[in-house]
């Protein structure tokens, strides 16, 4: 699978605008990442746990009241439904009716108690029109005259229950904090309590109590009997009344405890979070006006415009200044990375301060790896769309644009322990005046100045060693060398190195030499001076494989091509280059290393060789003696390639004073520059004419006149 993607990749990696089309995907995928970053809607995204810190301050969007807790609603509903009343419905024609029914029952009694027929007669009677069916003893004592006055009182006793009302169990009644009741006569209502009420059991017992201190124990047992058969309740349980009163009053219930004006500040940064803060946060967001999103969705929209439009502007710069990074798929993919790098950063320490927000990784990473000047224009082009990402922060946009610049200005050093610390203390001696400036301008405390400070420093710290460990593997994925890698290469100690040291002195010294006289010339036109002096010791080293056909190393020895045709010489000498890049492949040498072995001769012209074979009157040609090249496409090959070729040419030079050292440059400058060794570099005459008097100095000094000294005197002058 990983094979077919990459073959995929680089078929289409061969299409004409494929490059284009890359650094268009790439800002789209910028576009989204910011678009997964974005903050959620203003305070919405915030942690409300009680005792947790706010990470910034939260200010009500829009107006909301404070909602209760739906506990303590439901509490208070639950204590509502205590607090209401069982409503007691008054039978009115339920009293009439029992009352009615006495009276005519006493006054059937009273009628049958004077006819002058059997009793039994009288008694069945009554039980037949009143249809009832107490025991005749009861109908006897009724009967009988003396008894007359019983009717009186059991009327009284019915009459005072009825008043004070009867309901069938009062126990049933659904009495929760109160034992009150709501009677409820005719349309109207009074609370009484529910003592005042009887239920039937009461009532009967009530008539028993009255009435057996009163009457002897036959007519007692009587009013027992009537109060047992006669005694109804008039008095209801109205359950659904009830019901309807607990909702009214559930209804009533207020489900706010205060109000939130917009803009009114609910917490500030740092502060924790109390219980107080946390109800009017959940209030918050339960009170979301319908047209928040909406209005979201519209900023977001706008973001995303602006965003694109800042896209389209950097795209139009690349291609009308930087064209050449344009067209180059590594570069384009090292920008998106880099980017998705930084923000996965910024996704993590966004909520918690501005000032943690960094740009420095990209900038550093993109300084390193593609160009100064080009990462300082992507560094404000990405600090305009993360300013624009959060919120149009203008204070964040100056941070960062600040930040990214000074990142870069001593990037070149940072492979230096010394030139580490230097942009350590530049970039935190700048973010610490930035934010002082800032704050003061804000009138922001001397805490929130310090806490500020803090964070903007932890934040140069870590990205610079993240920088500082990221760079390796960035190197090794797009096979870039960057000034890390080649400070390694500088050490002597190198296999490759220490192998020509002692195989071949006499190149291992030429190298030397033409490393430094590379650096300063690189210097002085501000190429890659640590790639030419790391080129320079390496260039070459494929003279080790075979060091005594190369003049420089034939100490004490006859020079073995005396015996060799100049053609088979010529093919010796020409393998010096592919045995260099055979072995710079080996040791895994940068790209840019490799190119200058090959390159460092170019396709001149070996002189010796091929005079030799015209001496010998052999039928050549020019051509049959040139190096294989290319020739140097680059300003640090073409440096190295003048530089070879004048540092070997100065060993012969006889009496090497200043104004031969210098005709001598001149004549092999010109020279390389007649057979168009040169052409295919950046180098332009001004550069060559800064190339040679950097050069000059150092050959004089290497080969000025010494003092003669007594002791080895007779050493000096044989």
């Amino acid at each position: 699978m990983t094979v077919e993607i990459s073959n995929f990749y680089k078929k289409i990696s061969n299409y004409k605008h494929f490059s284009k089309y890359l650094w268009i995907f790439s800002l789209l995928m910028i576009i989204l990442f910011l678009n997964i970053i974005t903050p959620k809607p203003k305070n919405l995204a915030i942690r409300i746990n009680v005792g947790a810190i706010a990470t910034k301050d939260i200010i009500a969007p829009y107006n909301f009241p404070i909602l209760k807790d739906s506990a303590k609603i439901e509490k208070e509903k639950a204590k509502t439904i205590d607090n209401t009343l069982p409503v007691v419905d008054y039978k009115e024609t339920t009293t009439v009716q029992i009352k009615d029914d006495i009276n005519k029952f006493f006054s059937l009694i009273n009628k049958e108690m004077y006819k002058q027929i059997p009793l039994s007669d009288k008694i069945a009677y009554v039980k037949s029109i009143s249809n009832t069916s107490f025991d005749d003893i009861i109908y006897n004592t009724l009967l009988n005259k003396d008894n007359i006055k019983i009717e009186g009182f059991f009327l009284k006793l019915i009459d005072n229950l009825y008043k004070s009302g009867i309901i069938q169990d009062k126990s049933k009644l659904p009495f929760k904090s109160t034992k009150k009741v709501i009677l409820k006569i005719h349309n109207t209502e009074k609370i009484i309590d529910a003592d005042e009420i009887f239920s039937r059991k009461e009532a009967i017992t009530y008539i028993k109590t009255k009435s057996k201190t009163i009457l002897n124990p036959t007519l007692f047992r009587s009013i027992e009997a009537l109060s047992e058969y006669y005694l109804k309740p008039n008095l209801e349980y109205n359950s659904q009344e009830t019901i309807n009163k607990q909702n009214e009053a559930i209804a009533a219930i207020k489900l706010e405890k205060g109000f939130v004006s917009k803009g009114e500040m609910i917490v500030r940064a740092h502060d924790p979070i109390t219980m107080e803060v946390e109800e009017k946060l959940i209030s918050m967001k339960q009170s979301q006006p319908s047209n928040y999103r909406r209005e979201h969705f519209q900023i977001l929209f706008g973001k995303n415009l602006l965003l694109v439009l800042l896209s389209i502007i950097f795209f139009f710069i690349l291609l009308s200044f930087c064209y050449d990074i344009l067209i180059d798929t590594s570069k384009a993919w090292i920008f998106l990375i880099a980017f998705i790098l930084n923000t996965i950063i910024v996704l993590f320490v966004h909520s918690y301060s501005l000032f943690l927000i960094t740009i420095i990784p990209f900038a550093m990473i993109i300084g390193f790896l593609i160009d100064k000047k080009f990462a300082a224009v992507a560094g404000i082009f990405i600090a305009f769309m993360y300013a624009v990402t959060f919120g149009l922060n203008f204070t964040l946009l100056l941070f960062l644009i600040i930040m990214s610049l000074i990142s870069l200005l001593y990037i070149d050093h940072l492979h230096r322990r010394s030139g580490f610390y230097l942009i350590l203390i530049m970039l935190i001696s700048a973010e610490m005046l930035f934010i002082a400036f800032i704050e003061m301008i804000k009138f922001n405390s001397f805490i929130e100045i310090v806490r500020n400070i803090g964070y903007s420093t932890a934040n140069v710290t870590v990205s610079i060693f993240i920088v500082l460990g990221i760079i390796p593997l960035f190197e090794r994925i797009f096979n870039i060398t960057s000034s890390l890698t080649l400070i390694e290469l500088t050490d002597l100690n190198h296999p490759l190195l220490q192998k020509l040291a002692i195989e071949a002195p006499g190149t291992h010294n030429h190298s030397l030499n033409v490393a430094t006289m590379s650096e300063a010339a690189a210097r002085r036109i501000h190429a890659n001076s640590l790639l030419c002096r790391v080129g320079g010791y390496f260039h070459d080293i494929g003279k080790s494989k075979n060091p005594i056909y190369f003049v420089e190393n034939q100490i004490n020895i006859q020079n073995p091509h005396n015996s060799l045709a100049p053609s088979m010489s010529k093919i010796i000498i020409v393998n010096h280059i592919k045995d260099g890049v055979e072995m710079a492949k080996q040791y895994k040498l940068p790209k840019e290393i490799i190119d200058i072995i090959k390159q460092h001769h170019g396709n001149s012209v070996m002189e010796g060789f091929y005079f030799k074979a015209k001496d010998n009157g052999e039928s050549i040609m020019e051509s049959d003696f040139r190096y294989s090249g290319p020739s140097p496409t680059s300003k640090e090959a073409g440096i190295i390639l003048l530089a070879d070729s004048i540092e070997a040419a100065i060993r012969v030079l006889k009496n090497p004073v200043p104004h031969r050292i210098e005709a001598l440059i001149n004549q092999i400058v010109k020279n390389k520059l007649q057979d168009n060794q040169l052409n295919n570099t950046p180098l332009n005459f001004n550069d060559i004419e800064k190339i040679k008097e950097a050069f000059l100095p150092y050959l004089i000094a290497i080969n000025h006149k010494r003092l003669h000294y007594p002791s080895t005197k007779e050493f000096t002058e044989k």
